[in-house]
């Protein structure tokens, strides 16, 4: 019962906050020099809660680029609900 959005609602969603230029879907699971370059990429944003954002061990060197490059950037969840 709860107000689950497809994946295309959630693009136009997120694309409707005017802090937002662009969204890619389907991106690659590491990313990497060679894709912030070519798609002009200003800053990765990941969301406290999720796929334990804190815990670098499960995160491996998915955000190792963008950290390093310093345009990795989290923010505070307003929840911790997970599905």
């Amino acid at each position: 019962n709860l107000p689950l959005m497809n994946l295309h609602e959630r693009v136009l969603s997120v694309l409707g906050c005017r802090y937002v230029d662009d969204v890619l879907i389907d991106a690659p699971y590491e990313i990497t020099r060679d894709m912030v370059a070519s798609l002009n990429i200003a800053e990765v944003v990941h969301g406290s809660s999720g796929d334990n954002v804190g815990d670098t061990h499960s995160e491996g060197n998915r955000y190792q680029y963008p950290k390093n490059a310093s345009i990795f950037h989290v923010i505070a969840s307003p929840s911790e609900f997970n599905l």
